[in-house]
């Protein structure tokens, strides 16, 4: 494994250690304060948020599959750390995710508070099936288009 490599991973693994906004996630679930409050105008990115600079992470291509698996895996775990939930299809492969972690990541406006509002959910896909980066093999938005459709036919307009 490449020398730079080796020291991102152990960068996103110190992240863990000094998180402000990691601090600042805990006390407002604490005390009840919706994560709303924080992530409000949501004028960062998630890579922002976690103070990461995105033009650390290299291209695809110039990492190996190992390399590429380590970094999605650690990367996942810093942002579940944050409470930032990654939206990933069950059967999606890992070892293409990659591309799609850090491209989501990377984006401001991509993340919604969930209902509970302990977590943030990343969104890698915006529910347009013609257009979801997980492929049609894998796309879970075409259900979803599904059910608004159905939904729409079911309502009466007066």
């Amino acid at each position: 494994m490449k020398e730079e490599i080796k020291q991102l991973i152990d960068d996103l693994r110190i992240t863990y250690r000094s998180a402000a906004t990691r601090e600042r996630c805990e006390e407002a679930i604490n005390g009840g304060t919706p994560l709303e409050s924080i992530f409000l105008n949501k004028s960062k990115s998630v890579a922002e948020l976690m103070g990461l600079d995105i033009d650390l992470f290299p291209n695809e291509e110039s990492l190996s599959v190992e390399e590429k698996h380590l970094i999605t895996k650690e990367l996942i775990r810093l942002m579940e750390y944050y409470h930032f939930e990654p939206m990933i299809p069950r059967r999606f492969p890992f070892n293409k995710l990659y591309p799609l972690l850090i491209k989501a990541i990377k984006d401001k406006y991509n993340f919604w508070i969930t209902v509970d509002g302990k977590t943030a959910d990343v969104c890698l896909c915006h529910n347009t099936p013609k257009e979801c980066p997980f492929g049609q093999k894998y796309c879970e938005c075409k259900y979803v288009e599904e059910d608004v459709n159905k939904f729409m036919e079911s309502i009466t307009f007066v």
